[in-house]
């Protein structure tokens, strides 16, 4: 019995990347292509870190929403499966949360910029996001020492 066909860029579905092996290294499904991940830099890790802390001090003391950080898959439609830095989701949405990952939009998405993403988080992975219901994006941007706010609709 041969292997099933490769399906051509742009055609891979979310049970093409559940077929991809468990990382590292890490895969993204973004709009129907397999995209490698690279291994992030120190300086991106120390940014994730301090901003994990801030907001997971700040949701445990409100007691209002559960924040997890890559990698976690988030499940957002067919040909999308995002690992973006930083994902909240509300109390009130918890049920998405499952031991796979999440399936549906977060509330709140972070993505810090690296210099091979930059074009994927501010092109494609931005429009994905306003379209499945992520309600605010943070673009964090290192080399410009930004964070860019977005409320979605």
């Amino acid at each position: 019995m041969s292997a099933p066909p490769c399906p051509n860029p742009g055609d891979f579905t979310v049970e093409d990347y559940l077929r991809t092996p468990d990382g590292p290294p890490w895969y993204e499904l973004i709009e129907g292509q397999l995209v490698l991940e690279p291994t992030p830099t120190s300086g991106h890790q120390g940014i994730l870190r301090d901003l994990s802390m801030a907001l997971f001090a700040y949701l445990k003391s409100a007691q209002i929403g559960t924040l997890l950080f890559a990698p976690l898959d988030v499940y957002l439609n067919e040909s999308n499966v995002f690992q973006p830095d930083i994902r909240v989701v509300m109390n009130a949405r918890r049920k998405i949360i499952t031991q796979r990952g999440i399936r549906g939009a977060p509330d709140f998405v972070v993505e810090i910029l690296s210099p091979s993403n930059r074009a994927l988080d501010r092109g494609p992975k931005f429009r994905v996001y306003a379209q499945s219901g992520v309600r605010e994006l943070w673009i964090v941007d290192p080399r410009e020492r930004t964070i860019e706010s977005f409320v979605l609709r």
